[in-house]
């Protein structure tokens, strides 16, 4: 034998490409749990939608229907969703919604805005939806009904939407128009949130909730003051 193919034969094979601290393999599974959490992501988002649309048409009377064309992970995907545009609203209006948390949004009187604020308003808008879902899901067999937690977290956040967007749309109305009776205005359009917010909620312990008529007065109140409960909780520690 040669000295060169002596050399050669004593040359280790080349290792495998790529970096040798983190395998294709990881990497594969990394994009794959990605690809899955996005395509979720567009399902609920697809679902909210098609969700939104109906209850835009009725929003009181169509909840049970809207919740009826879900199943348990669909429904929990949209009242995802609708919780987080509730609370972006909500957190933008800057306090604007009446009956608590003023003062707490990004957008304060004085202009501005703060992020900080604004992520602090969110949170504690996000966990009071959360507590007034779990306040349906618990109250809900009390008051003669059954439901899960992911149809408790629907009834709230499909409630608690126009009630946001109520708040956001009075406080562009406060900030752009500067009218006499814009004060008016504000308090008609939060009026209107307001009584969605109930109906909404009533509806969805009676229709998906299965609470009677008679119970389904008592439980709204309930679950709104679990709610407001919440948010005081929830104020108290992000203070």
């Amino acid at each position: 034998m040669s000295q060169n193919e002596n050399h050669q034969s004593q040359v280790p094979p080349p290792g495998p490409s790529g970096d040798p601290e983190r395998p294709s393999g990881q990497d594969n599974a990394y994009a794959k749990h990605a690809q899955a959490a996005a395509d979720k992501a567009k399902v609920a988002a697809q679902d909210a939608l098609a969700a939104a649309r109906r209850l835009f048409v009725n929003p009181v009377g169509g909840i049970g229907t809207a919740h009826g064309t879900l199943g348990d992970q669909r429904v929990l995907g949209v009242a995802i969703v609708f919780a987080l545009v509730a609370a972006i609203a909500l957190a933008l209006s800057g306090g604007v919604a009446a009956g608590g948390l003023a003062g707490l949004g990004g957008i304060r009187s004085g202009g501005g805005f703060h992020f900080g604020v604004f992520f602090r308003s969110l949170l504690i808008h996000l966990i009071t939806i959360g507590g007034a879902g779990v306040g349906v899901w618990l109250l809900a067999p009390v008051f003669g009904g059954r439901t899960s937690l992911q149809s408790g977290l629907f009834i709230a956040a499909t409630a608690a939407l126009p009630y946001g967007l109520a708040a956001l749309l009075a406080s562009l109305i406060g900030r752009i128009f500067s009218f006499d009776f814009r004060v008016t205005v504000i308090a008609l359009v939060m009026l209107f949130g307001v009584c969605y917010l109930i109906q909404v909620l009533n509806a969805g312990l009676r229709h998906v909730a299965d609470v009677d008529e008679k119970r389904a007065a008592l439980a709204t109140p309930t679950v709104l003051a679990v709610a407001l409960l919440t948010a005081w909780l929830a104020g108290r520690i992000f203070a």
